[in-house]
């Protein structure tokens, strides 16, 4: 694990959400948000999706796994700003990965969303009917196909 961490972000930088990461990343000297789309350099994509919507959605794996003092601190952020974040993620929903991500959060009033492999953004709008506002997440195709509108819009071109 390197000492620096990059999250990239290219969108509206006057949202609230972006500005309650954008806040406690401030904080932290080995943390960056870079607008420039480099799969090679970023740690983390934060991607706006629904300007509506108050959910965030944080994956586990390689996201909140790598810095879990520093996402249990932003889960914290986003309740005091009356988001609602989630954890969102590809594995299944087993007993024994649920336990796991239940004993790395100080949060206990968080969602966690399994869609054992299943793009995120369909199974959160199909099965939970939910619209997400951010994604923070390592892996962008695990969210949606390459080629739809939520990476267009986030400058994410491959």
């Amino acid at each position: 694990m390197s000492d620096s961490y990059q999250l990239y972000y290219k969108n509206d930088k006057q949202q609230k959400s972006f500005q309650v990461l954008e806040s406690l990343v401030s904080t932290r000297s080995n943390f960056t948000i870079s607008p420039v789309f480099n799969e090679f350099k970023c740690d983390v994509y934060v991607l706006f999706d629904n300007p509506q919507s108050n959910i965030i959605a944080i994956d586990w794996d390689n996201t909140f796994t790598v810095h879990p003092k520093f996402y249990n601190k932003l889960i914290y952020a986003y309740l005091e700003a009356g988001f609602k974040p989630i954890i969102c993620t590809l594995r299944g929903s087993d007993a024994e990965d649920v336990h796991e991500i239940c004993e790395l959060m100080d949060a206990g009033d968080v969602e966690i969303c399994p869609t054992s492999g299943e793009h995120k953004r369909s199974y959160i709008k199909q099965k939970k009917g939910m619209n997400i506002n951010l994604w923070i997440d390592d892996f962008f195709p695990g969210i949606a196909d390459c080629d739809c509108d939520l990476m267009l819009k986030n400058g994410i071109l491959v």
